[in-house]
């Protein structure tokens, strides 16, 4: 029943792109001619590209980064991971209330892991002059984000590229990210929209 629910192409936010089993890419247009966050191609230029095929979620967002902006890639890293929201860190209690008893890790776990370089509970896994990679390796399933610099326009705004990779391994897993998939969209869209909106203040100064 579950496999037959999982096979299921599924978007909750029309610009979501997602990857399964079935085939082909699911894409919706809308017009995004007053958005600041929008969905994008997966980015043939992250670490990530092997992984895209047969991944149980794989999409990515975009914002155009202000001329004058920084381009340090950890500095703009941080701006969209380390600075959630409060109604975000209230969902990640929830979250990890519910999934513990299952042996999924927790925010708290992974904050508490003092060997691993992290931003905000995000272990860093890779880091290059225009790429940062977070995620974690899991037994139920592995996560991973790229923060990546993309193509730079001749007024000199510059695309940052936020893409997000999940390989289910089993049942538990495929469970989790079923529960958790209709607040993805949502969630990168606000840490972008936030990143985007001190970026811009700080060339305003």
């Amino acid at each position: 029943m579950l496999d037959q629910l999982w096979q299921t192409p599924f978007a909750i936010d029309r610009d979501v792109v997602y990857l399964g089993d079935t085939g082909p890419t699911q894409t919706r247009k809308r017009d995004v001619s007053t958005m600041t966050v929008r969905a994008s191609v997966l980015p043939t230029g992250s670490a990530l590209a092997s992984g895209y095929a047969g991944a149980d979620l794989a999409d990515a967002f975009v914002i155009m980064l202000p001329s004058g902006a920084t381009r340090d890639i950890n500095g703009l890293a941080k701006e969209i991971l380390a600075h959630p929201s409060a109604w975000f860190r209230a969902l990640l209690s929830l979250r990890d209330g519910i999934v513990a008893p299952f042996g999924i890790k927790t925010t708290s776990r992974l904050l508490n892991d003092a060997a691993r370089e992290k931003i905000y509970f995000f272990p860093v896994l890779h880091r290059t002059a225009t790429e940062v990679i977070v995620g974690d390796v899991d037994v139920h399933l592995d996560f991973q984000a790229s923060i990546l610099l993309g193509k730079a326009l001749p007024d000199g705004r510059q695309e940052l590229i936020l893409t997000t990779v999940v390989h289910c391994h089993n049942s538990l897993g495929r469970i989790y990210l079923f529960l958790i998939r209709p607040f993805h969209g949502v969630v990168v869209r606000d840490l972008m929209r936030r990143a985007e909106s001190r970026l811009q203040r700080s060339v305003s100064r």
